[in-house]
């Protein structure tokens, strides 16, 4: 039997079951209607808190944040700042449609400039026509490159 002697290394932390898109690919965003989903978010931002405080206890070093979509949490910016206030890696996972919004704010955190964040914008397609239909939204893949733009000319 193996033994685990390093703890606890990454994990992956689901904020919600919401999502501005509703790709072709992913179902998550049929689970919000799901009665067993009827709560906005799955953990409140203190359990969040105190789970990130237990996870760096066991060893964790970085976090992933996803969804749904991560960045429609009101408290989402609150929840990055927790994950780096306990010294983690943090990486977010979003399809960029709310990354705009949140950017100036994101800028803020001393550490969201450093290695220790990174940001990962799903594409699913070079194209509009191709992006647009695979994520059933309108002008998404614009939002997209226009929040990769901003987020990395800071």
């Amino acid at each position: 039997m193996t033994q685990i002697t390093e703890g606890l290394r990454s994990t992956h932390l689901s904020l919600n079951h919401r999502c501005t898109q509703k790709c072709q690919m992913c179902e998550r965003w049929a689970w919000e209607d799901h009665p067993a989903n009827q709560a906005r978010e799955i953990l409140s931002e203190l359990e969040i808190a105190s789970l990130l405080k237990d996870l760096k206890k066991m060893g964790l070093g970085k976090v992933t944040l996803t969804g749904g979509e991560p960045t429609i949490r009101a408290d989402f910016i609150n929840i990055v700042k927790h994950s780096l206030d306990e010294g983690l890696h943090v990486g977010v996972v979003t399809n960029g449609n709310l990354l705009q919004r949140k950017i100036l704010r994101l800028e803020e955190i001393e550490a969201v400039k450093s290695k220790q964040f990174q940001i990962s914008i799903s594409l699913l397609g070079t194209e509009s026509a191709t992006h647009d239909l695979n994520a059933k939204v309108p002008g998404a893949l614009s939002k997209a490159r226009r929040a990769y733009t901003q987020f990395t000319k800071h």
